[in-house]
Parts: structure tokens; sequence; C-alpha cells
């Protein structure tokens, strides 16, 4: 869990009770009344996911999990202005490129929404008091989501998608501005072309590929993980612990549990900052790769390079050490390489990190 949404959340209340007091001849009391409804919405969603928690004596790992991790994930990373920076290099990036199916929508939701955005702050002095109610949340909801995109500490550029449906509902806005006269039908031909594009090459072939799997009696449900799943039921029949480096999926797939919480997602290993607060103060990734590596996995996972170990070579090294001596590469599926321990008797006494602790 992350604070993702906490700022929109925030500051949605907040325009909410600006919007109540405005209204008369309503009271702070009843404005007070509205926020607070407002504000017990949120505390169930928080006391539901809690209960599951609570009811197995787990209150400290959901302290850990949806407050503690997420604080040290935003902190530790990217600033608010860098991210910034780069998520607009991000969106940049998509704009830019013309050759893509995704053009034209890119550009209609974007810089569309961008139009939008400004035609509402041109006419909302002359906006009816109801409409620029409703505007008003959907600045408050846009904006909270983007100050929670660029407070979240880190940057991907499909975390962008947060914004696409905000971004779409004020170029919606701009379009209806632009409808009238000869206008009017430049911007449905504008559209349909925007909209077309992605429909005959990326839509059409995908719902095509999904009939075809229909009609043969494949699966719909589909892809790496499924498939490493399949082949581990079947080479682990007595579900020995396995250790993915990668489609983390596959142990809800497997019905396992991570080796490790600094494992519960593959990456978090490298984030120090945040084995600080799941593992405990000081773990290091190199440490924490030998007490995974230390409990014997039956099958370890892993892509050929492992981007997230680039800058923790003792780590890496540990690890390509341990496969060389205990470990044979039995399959590789759609590029994810699949290493079984071999038969603990042909193994060399002392070479495991079970038998000899590689760091005190």
């Amino acid at each position: 869990t992350r604070t993702n949404l906490a700022c929109t959340a925030v500051l949605a209340g907040l325009c909410q009770l600006a919007l109540s007091l405005r209204e008369r001849p309503r009271s702070i009391r009843n404005a007070l009344a509205d926020v607070l409804a407002y504000a017990a919405g949120g505390g169930v969603v928080l006391l539901v996911v809690f209960l599951p928690y609570a009811a197995r004596g787990y209150q400290t790992l959901w302290w850990t999990c949806v407050v503690s991790a997420p604080l040290s994930y935003s902190e530790a990373q990217f600033s608010f202005t860098d991210a910034f920076r780069l998520q607009a290099q991000s969106l940049q990036g998509v704009l830019a490129s013309v050759k893509s199916p995704m053009f034209g929508i890119n550009t209609l939701v974007w810089l569309g929404g961008t139009a939008g955005l400004v035609a509402i702050l041109a006419q909302w002095r002359g906006t009816h008091p109801e409409k620029r109610r409703a505007l008003a949340l959907l600045l408050a909801f846009l904006l909270g989501t983007l100050a929670s995109i660029l407070a979240g500490g880190a940057v991907y550029g499909h975390y962008l998608i947060q914004l696409a449906p905000f971004a779409a509902l004020t170029a919606g806005y701009f379009l209806n501005w632009c409808c009238f006269g000869r206008v009017r039908w430049i911007v449905i031909v504008s559209l349909a072309a925007a909209l077309a594009a992605p429909l005959v090459s990326v839509v059409v072939p995908g719902y095509g590929k999904n009939l075809s799997r229909l009609f043969t009696g494949q699966p719909l449900v589909h892809g790496a993980a499924w498939d490493i799943a399949e082949y581990l039921k079947r080479e682990n029949p007595s579900n020995e612990p396995v250790y993915m480096m990668a489609d983390q999926i596959v142990y809800w797939l497997l019905d396992q549990k991570p080796l490790s919480r600094s494992t519960v997602h593959p990456a978090n290993i490298s984030k120090e900052f945040l084995l600080d607060v799941l593992v405990g103060p000081g773990t290091t990734t190199v440490a924490e790769m030998a007490k995974i590596l230390a409990k014997r996995p039956r099958f370890i996972v892993k892509m050929e390079e492992v981007w997230y170990l680039s800058d923790k070579p003792r780590a890496r090294s540990l690890l390509e050490r341990n496969l060389s001596r205990n470990y044979e590469l039995v399959r590789v599926i759609e590029g994810r390489q699949v290493f079984r321990r071999v038969n603990p008797s042909a193994i060399h006494p002392g070479s495991t990190f079970a038998e000899r602790p590689a760091f005190p």
C-alpha cells in the first residue's frame, strides 16, 4: 500500500468543506457535518482493511504496510520538483510518439485536457453555481491526484494513467465548448480519427487473440506468470518454497507466501530504506539476499538481468555464485529463467549459505 490517494482524499475533503461553507443559509455546523460524513466513508475503508489483520493479531504488520513503509517509500526517493520534471519528460515522450497508434488519443486527452482546464478557468465567473461546484470538485480530484503522484517518491510513466480520467473529462469540456457551427464537424471527425487508430491497431487485435483462445478452448487468463505457475505445479508437487525475482503474482497462483517481507515485491530487496521498515534498521540488500538464499528455495525464477540489482554488485555476485554452485537452469519461459536446486546430497559441504553464512 502507498499513500498514493491520500492527497486526493484530503484535497477533495477540503474542497467539499469550502463549497459547503459558501452555500447559504447553511451553517458551519452543517458544513462540518458534511465533511465528517465524507471522512467517515474513508474511515470505513481503512477499518475494513484493518479488520482481517486485527482478527489474526497482525495490527503491527498493518501499520507497517499501510503507514510506515509508504511514508518511507515517498520520503526516500525523488523530491516533488524532481518527480514533476521527470514526469513532464515522460509525457513529452508520449506526445512525441507520432507513429504510435495511440498518438491521436494521447493528444486528445492530454492537450485537450490542458485546453479544457484553460477554458474552465476562463469561463469560471460566468458559470452557473451548480456547474461551478461540479467543476471545483473535478479540479480538486485532478490536482489531488497529480500531487499524490508527485509526492509518491517514485517516477514511472504509467503512473500518469491515474490522471487520464480527469484529463478526459476536462478534454470533453473543451470539445463541448468547441462544438458550434462548422467547427462541430471538425471536432467530430478529429475525435473519430483519434479513436479509430487505437481501435484498429490495438483493441481489435487484442480482442481477436482472446476470441481465438476462446474458440480453441484455451484459457483467457494467460501469460508468463501463469505458464511459470503451471510449470512449478508439475515440477514441484510438494510445493516447496520458491523465490520469485520477477512475476511475483506466481506466489498467489501457487498459494505460497514469499520467503521474506522484503520480496513481496521483488524489487523491494534493493530499497534499503524499505528494508529498514520491513525487516529492521540497518538491514542491507546483501544481508537480506543471504538470508533468503539460506532458506534454500527449491526454485528461483529471475530475468537474465535483474535490473534492480544493477547498483548492488555484492548482492548480485552473491546470487550468481549461489546459482552456479547450487542450482541448474531447467527452463526459460518468455525470458524468465527457472533455476532448480540440485539434489542436496550433491552440494559440496559448506557451499550453501544455510551451512556457512556469508556475512556475520
